[in-house]
């Protein structure tokens, strides 16, 4: 079995997705972490039994013999970080946001083309098997013309969340749309394609931040067809719902629950697919998504074959991001 050597950069919340994988995964071997706090560093080493350590990105990059490396550090510096692991020869997964704008988010799909390396951004749940069914349906045609669909995340994220960090920043975070929505937006573009205009509005209604904590969104695809995304992570006291509705002239498809783990609504004229299992314990599910997608991506650094997550699937997402904030700022 070949091994697939990889570090870590960025040793906060997120990344711990990207170790606790290790274990589900045999041929992934963790070899390395960095952060630029020591301690922290240091402290997610010990947890994870890692044995090398760094606080300098660069020196890991130049000192380790690397397959990829996962970034998970604030979403300013993913750019900066990517192309510098790129221009090292290295493979690189991203968590999402790939870059904070579409431009830089080109020229790292372009850098990583023309070097022959893979460039992967975190997007776990396209390999939720539920979206999984329903793009299956809608491949096969058996919803005929999708004319609507719907995302609503609707979370609840206590101040705490923000305190003593860059979330909530518009320079090192972006918004809400780069820091949570972008999984779900990414989704609905997934089954209605590139978005050609947006109109949208947001407020900051519950908490002491530079950046959104409420917005709502109205899309139009080029394919004809509309769609609405509602997100706030302000809805008291926890997490309500994350849904996907996707609505054609021959059928209708509702994924909902917390976190898009269970079937609200499959109705379709003449289906022959029908989902074997209807609701996923979300905790199981969000583990499955990633040790998925962290499969996918292994594969194809030892296959040198496409990927789900291939970044330049992810340009359509964050040109739309960028569509709806272009919204907000000039009406």
């Amino acid at each position: 079995m070949e091994r697939i050597r990889f570090a870590i950069i960025g040793c906060g919340q997120n990344a711990h997705k990207h170790s606790e994988v290790v274990s589900d995964i045999p041929q992934l071997e963790l070899v390395a972490v960095c952060d630029s706090n020591s301690s922290k560093a240091k402290d997610f080493a010990s947890l994870y039994k890692v044995r090398k350590v760094y606080t300098d990105y660069r020196e890991l990059l130049e000192k380790e013999d690397l397959d990829f490396v996962s970034i998970s550090t604030p979403h300013s510096s993913h750019y900066e970080i990517a192309k510098t692991a790129l221009n090292s020869g290295v493979n690189v997964l991203v968590e999402k946001p790939l870059a904070l704008s579409l431009e830089e988010a080109k020229e790292l799909c372009f850098l990583a083309d023309n070097l022959g390396l893979k460039l992967g951004m975190v997007v776990q749940m396209r390999y939720n098997p539920l979206i999984e069914l329903a793009q299956d349906a809608v491949k096969n045609g058996t919803l005929g013309r999708l004319f609507l669909g719907s995302v609503h995340m609707l979370w609840y994220r206590p101040q705490e969340y923000f305190e003593n960090s860059w979330r909530g920043s518009k320079d090192y975070d972006g918004g809400m749309l780069y820091n949570m929505a972008i999984h779900y937006l990414d989704l609905l573009i997934s089954f209605f394609g590139e978005v050609r205009s947006a109109y949208a509005m947001a407020d900051t209604f519950t908490h002491s931040i530079e950046t959104e904590d409420t917005l709502v969104a109205v899309l139009k695809f080029y394919n004809g067809a509309l769609a609405t995304f509602e997100g706030s992570f302000s809805i008291y006291p926890q997490n309500l719902e994350t849904s996907l509705s996707i609505f054609g002239d021959k059928g209708s498809i509702v994924i909902g629950g917390i976190a898009l783990n269970s079937i609200e609504t499959w109705r379709i004229k003449d289906n022959m697919i029908s989902p074997k299992v209807m609701t996923y314990d979300p905790i199981y599910l969000r583990r499955l998504c990633f040790k998925n997608m962290m499969l996918d991506f292994c594969n194809g650094i030892i296959n040198n074959s496409s990927t789900k997550i291939d970044a330049v699937n992810s340009l359509l997402v964050l040109e739309a991001i960028e569509t709806i904030y272009k919204s907000l700022k000039e009406g």
